[in-house]
């Protein structure tokens, strides 16, 4: 699957599937990302799920793109 460009706000917080779908790419791909360092992700306090921020979302896409 191709990453899209996504159309993301900066400020956001954008969960697993969110980004995914954001990026236009699987999950597991996300997760490779992740690992490799080309996308940060961050914990939510309030519910301790994985989440991202719109800003890594694009800096991922313009590094890897």
């Amino acid at each position: 699957m191709a990453m899209k460009k996504p159309i993301v706000e900066e400020k956001e917080l954008y969960t697993i599937p969110e980004t995914c779908r954001a990026l236009g790419i699987d999950r597991r791909t996300l997760n490779r990302y992740t690992a490799a360092g080309s996308i940060r992700s961050h914990i939510r306090k309030a519910d301790n799920r994985i989440v991202y921020f719109g800003e890594d979302i694009m800096r991922c896409y313009y590094t890897v793109a």
